[in-house]
């Protein structure tokens, strides 16, 4: 993510979709300056978990990526950290160590299981 501070006021790249006139902190992409609405529309990472729009740092299990507040067990409720090995199944994610341990009552025995590790990026 590339941020920016202006001198003076600059337009957003796509001015004639948002109007946005640029002051102080602006986003950046190829070199051309963009409001936050238009750099996360078209280049921003959503967490996996709250599908809301992720600035500063990114947890990432495999093509998944998380706010680093949001990828927490969903059987002892603990965060994850960088370098930390995780589970996935559907919608649920858990330490390895909390394998036996379900929190959740209905989980799906069709979804396929998968294991990752998770990086700061």
């Amino acid at each position: 993510m590339n941020v920016h501070f202006l001198a003076a006021s600059q337009i957003c790249q796509f001015f004639s979709e948002c109007g946005a006139v640029l002051h102080g902190e602006y986003m950046s992409h190829d070199g051309k300056p963009l409001c936050l609405r238009d750099y996360n529309e078209r280049h921003g990472v959503k967490c996996y978990e709250c599908h809301k729009f992720i600035a500063g740092k990114v947890l990432q299990a495999g093509g998944y990526k998380f706010h680093p507040t949001c990828a927490r067990c969903s059987r002892c409720g603990l965060h994850f950290g960088d370098g930390e090995e995780m589970y996935m199944q559907g919608d649920e994610i858990w330490h390895p160590s909390c394998e036996h341990s379900r929190t959740t009552e209905n989980i799906a025995v069709n979804f396929s299981t998968y294991r990752f590790h998770i990086r700061l990026v």
